[in-house]
């Protein structure tokens, strides 16, 4: 079994709109995100995903052209100060995923990390 575990948003400014690195789901039976919260944001958080094509070798995965990209139903969830926040998706059936943060007030950071395991 292949393990991933991928920092996709490093300490981003959470007093404006964030958007995290792509992450590759299309060879994992599942991922979880894990978002840490610093300061006192306030927010929506949302995950998306998209089932554009996947890289050969040749490519990196993060600078991948993904130009289609589509709100996970039932994804959104509302920060309102420090703490943290955990994703668990099974029977992945995209390509892709990122999350997207939309700031309303506050200050702090939101740090995101990947985790997958697949073939």
């Amino acid at each position: 079994m292949r393990l991933s575990n991928e920092l996709i948003l490093n300490a981003g400014d959470a007093s404006g709109d964030l958007t995290s690195t792509q992450g590759l789901v299309a060879h994992v039976f599942g991922y979880s995100i894990q978002i840490v919260i610093t300061g006192t944001p306030e927010g929506d958080i949302k995950l998306q995903g998209s089932s554009d094509p996947v890289p050969d070798a040749s490519f990196k995965v993060s600078t991948f052209p993904v130009a289609n990209w589509t709100d996970i139903e039932c994804s959104t969830k509302t920060i309102t100060g420090a703490g943290t926040l955990t994703y668990d998706v099974a029977d992945v059936f995209y390509n892709w995923v990122r999350v997207i943060y939309t700031a309303t007030s506050g200050i702090g950071t939101l740090t995101m990390r990947l985790n997958t395991k697949g073939f």
